[in-house]
């Protein structure tokens, strides 16, 4: 396991480093040479992996699809916010970073690692009890609507926003990495009125919802001017 190259990147992330050089040593970790159990760890959110795909990689695909420019810093400290940046301007702002469907996440992902074939979507809530996702799991491969996707995963997104309504967030952006890649790009305008009303009442100056994959799929719920 390349847990030196993890350790670089925390050690250099948790100080002011330029955008482009943190974007060029994250692309380069995961572009380069990974063994299946670190991956399988990544996929999975283990430790030390976790604060990686929890709060690195989130963040800095939001940066990334803004055109972020300047400096960032994540004290990796589980303080409040999860990463600092600092504009060419001389702006310094926080980033908070929060998942949707965690729970349904980290369990298709070991679906994944165990039988080398994974589903991308069970529908569940995080709050839903065990057995419930033991019985998905344990069933067939389903067909699911772009309906039933838009209401569960948009019910995530905006249980999210309900657990972060704390005013030490005034000021703060919030990053809420979400499984868009469940459906195409287009669907989720469909819900982007719902989703901003419920940001509308946070202390978040900007909500903006992340997907989890390499293409520009993520999208503003909330800008104040």
């Amino acid at each position: 396991m390349s847990e030196s190259k993890l350790d670089t990147i925390y050690k250099v992330l948790s100080d002011w480093t330029d955008f482009e050089t943190a974007d060029a040593l994250v692309h380069g970790y995961f572009a380069g040479d990974r063994t299946a159990q670190e991956v399988q760890r990544f996929r999975a959110r283990q430790i030390p992996f976790k604060k990686l795909s929890d709060e690195v990689v989130p963040a800095m695909k939001y940066l990334r699809e803004i055109g972020f420019k300047g400096s960032l810093r994540f004290p990796f400290d589980n303080s409040t916010p999860d990463c600092w940046i600092r504009t060419n301007d001389g702006e310094v702002r926080g980033i908070e970073v929060t998942l949707a469907k965690a729970r349904e996440r980290v369990a298709l992902a070991k679906e994944l690692n165990e039988t080398g074939s994974g589903r991308g979507y069970l529908g569940l809530s995080d709050e839903a009890p065990q057995k419930e996702f033991e019985a998905k799991l344990a069933g067939k491969r389903a067909m699911y609507t772009t309906e039933a996707a838009l209401s569960s995963i948009g019910a995530a997104i905006k249980s999210c926003l309900s657990k972060k309504t704390h005013s030490r967030y005034a000021g703060f952006d919030l990053v809420i990495d979400a499984p868009l890649r469940t459906l195409p790009a287009d669907r989720w305008k469909l819900i982007e009125p719902d989703l901003s009303a419920a940001a509308e009442p946070t202390t978040f100056h900007r909500v903006y919802v992340v997907g989890n994959s390499e293409l520009r799929s993520g999208f503003y719920i909330k800008v104040l001017p």
